[in-house]
C-alpha cells in the first residue's frame, strides 16, 4: 500500500532548497519521482497520515489532483531562452512588434499534463485548448539542439494515432528528459487501462 514520503532538495532548475510531499510504495521509489521534478533529494522521510502537507516548490503536487482518478503531474511552457534567436535578429532583419509579440504568445502558451491527457492553452486575446488522451500516443522523442543545450532546455515530440494531428511537439522547456520520462509512464497506464495495442501492418 502507497505511503507518503517528503523529500527535501535542491531544485535543479533554479538551485533552491524545494520540499515535495510524494505518494509511493517505497523510499527508492519517492527518490525517483523527485529525480523526475528535477529536485536532487538530501533527505526523504515518510510521513504518518496524521500528519501536515509539505508545500510543493516548483511543481505540481504528486499525491493530488483532479476528482474521477485524474490528476495533475506537470504544467509548464516553452522557455524564453526559445526566442534568443530572434532577438539577436530583431535589430536588423525582424521587425521588434514581431518579436514581442512572440515573447507574449511564448508566455501565455502552457502545458498540463494528468494521469490522462495533454493539455494545450494557447493564444493572446482568444483562448484556445487542444486535448490529447494519452492513449493516443504512439512514440516519444526528446529532441535537443546545440543551442538548446546551452541552455537547458529541449523539445518533446509526440507522435500520435490521432489522423487530423499525428504529431504534437512541446517546444523549448526545461528538463525535458524528466518530462519526457512522465508522458511515456503516464501513456503506458492508460495504454494499459484502456486496453490499446499496436498493429504493424505491412
Amino acid at each position: 500500500m502507497p505511503s507518503r514520503y517528503r523529500v527535501t532538495g535542491v531544485d535543479g532548475r533554479t538551485g533552491r532548497e524545494a520540499e515535495m510531499l510524494f505518494e509511493a510504495s517505497s523510499l527508492s521509489e519517492a527518490e525517483r519521482l523527485a529525480a523526475r521534478q528535477g529536485v536532487t533529494p538530501r533527505k526523504i522521510e515518510r510521513v504518518e497520515e496524521e500528519g501536515g502537507e509539505a508545500p510543493v516548490a516548483g511543481a505540481s503536487r504528486a499525491d493530488g489532483g483532479a476528482p474521477g482518478g485524474e490528476r495533475e503531474v506537470w504544467h509548464g511552457g516553452a522557455s524564453q531562452w526559445a526566442n534568443f534567436p530572434l532577438f539577436l535578429l530583431c535589430v536588423l532583419v525582424i521587425p521588434i512588434p514581431y518579436v514581442l509579440w512572440r515573447a507574449l504568445a511564448t508566455r501565455l502558451e502552457r502545458y498540463t499534463l494528468t494521469t490522462e491527457r495533454l493539455l494545450r492553452q494557447r493564444g493572446v486575446f482568444s483562448r484556445t485548448v487542444d486535448e490529447l488522451e494519452l492513449y493516443r500516443v504512439r512514440d516519444v522523442t526528446a529532441t535537443q539542439t546545440f543551442w538548446q543545450r546551452l541552455v537547458g532546455i529541449g523539445d518533446i515530440v509526440l507522435a500520435t494515432s490521432d489522423r487530423s494531428d499525428p504529431s504534437e511537439v512541446i517546444r523549448g522547456v526545461t528538463n525535458h528528459r524528466g518530462v519526457m520520462d512522465l508522458i511515456r509512464e503516464h501513456t503506458e497506464n492508460m495504454r494499459r487501462v484502456k486496453r490499446v495495442r499496436e498493429l504493424d501492418v505491412e
